[in-house]
């Protein structure tokens, strides 16, 4: 029987510091959790039971020597995403598996490093933490669309309501948006690959407005303001021809609410935070999936999609040679052999479009993504 796979976690912050949880209720084997502020990084290893010593010679004080210990077999990039692009780079030329969060990157051009290094190793995994795709209720209205439920699909919509990506939190590389942060980067990245999966087509053509309502905050203030927007609105076109929008709204005092709309010539599906609905036309709606808690906040939603997700990546990288594995996630559900973790690739395609609707934004008009650097 192989041995746990080694993981280090790179980057401290909400996501992450969940994740740590469900890689280890997965099984695999954290040996390493470090942030630039040492100190936490040090106490997030004690709170998790992770014994740094057992492992490294000293507690690292880079991400490098993180990477270049024999005790690391896969990292989960989480710092500031204009460091991913270096971070990968480096992680895939020394022999890891990387799965990176979103963002990819800040530019284009760093996703392309990063594409390019992954195509040089072909054995070695690296994806993005695309868990929209792993999220039940998404996962099954992909397999009703894949059965024709809906017919010609001529337009998807996409709501995210949420509380500030910043909160109470001081100044960081979210509040800036040419550093990765925002709505668009944060969340839209996400809808952006959830728009591809679902319609298994890409985007031609872009629209979009960016908006930052809240300059400053509580524990930002003085010469220190934020420019990340909190709310963004975009328009797409796919080569197909099906449409698509969405819109992302962080200035609600809490909670997290999504919602989908997809339309075809046969019906409609309608996800409504973490449930299911269909309706064909003439016909009663119906439920196709229901979620097991009613109330919902980021985490709940992101746990619902991460924990498939990892639980397609342990039997991934445990059996790299069987694709038709039955994998299942931690309530016992199995998880499709149709959905994968995004690529790079994938990821060079979504900072295209973040940065068509970046170019659209400020041109005010609609962009084309031949106009957008590859």
């Amino acid at each position: 029987m192989a041995s746990p796979m080694k993981v280090a976690v790179l980057g401290l912050n909400p996501v992450s510091e969940h994740v740590i949880t469900l890689l280890q209720r997965f099984g695999f084997h954290l040996t390493c959790i470090w942030d630039r502020d040492i100190e936490q990084a040090r106490k997030a290893c004690s709170d998790h039971g992770i014994d740094v010593d057992s492992y490294f010679d000293y507690f690292p004080l880079s991400w490098k020597d993180v990477l270049i210990s024999p005790n690391v077999e896969l990292v989960f990039v989480a710092n500031s995403p204009s460091e991913h692009a270096e971070v990968v780079v480096k992680a895939l030329s020394v022999g890891r598996h990387v799965i990176c969060q979103t963002p990819p990157s800040v530019n284009v051009e760093g996703v392309s490093r990063m594409l390019s290094m992954a195509r040089y190793y072909p054995k070695l995994f690296g994806g993005l933490c695309s868990h929209f795709r792993f999220h039940p209720a998404l996962g099954r209205a992909k397999e009703l669309l894949d059965e024709d439920f809906c017919g010609n699909v001529v337009m998807m919509d996409m709501r995210i309501a949420c509380q500030s990506l910043i909160a109470r939190e001081g100044y960081s590389w979210k509040c800036s948006h040419i550093a990765g942060g925002g709505a668009l980067n944060i969340y839209g990245s996400q809808l952006i690959d959830l728009i591809q999966y679902l319609s298994e087509e890409r985007i031609e053509e872009v629209y979009g407005s960016l908006n930052t309502f809240y300059n400053q905050t509580d524990a930002i203030k003085g010469y220190r303001s934020v420019t990340s927007d909190d709310f963004c609105s975009a328009q797409v076109k796919c080569f197909n021809g099906v449409c698509a929008s969405f819109v992302i709204n962080c200035t609600l005092p809490e909670g997290f609410l999504f919602s989908l709309s997809i339309s075809g010539s046969k019906g409609h599906l309608f996800v409504e935070n973490m449930n299911l609905f269909g309706q064909r036309k003439g016909e009663e709606r119906q439920l196709f999936y229901k979620a097991d808690v009613t109330d919902t906040d980021y985490i709940t939603f992101f746990d619902a999609g991460c924990s498939r997700m990892l639980s397609w990546l342990h039997g991934c990288l445990a059996m790299p040679s069987s694709s038709e594995s039955s994998l299942k996630d931690i309530s016992g559900q199995e998880v499709k052999d149709s959905v994968s973790m995004a690529t790079f690739e994938d990821g060079l395609y979504i900072q295209r479009v973040i940065s068509g609707i970046v170019r659209a934004n400020e041109t005010r008009k609609w962009c084309h993504l031949k106009e957008v650097e590859s």
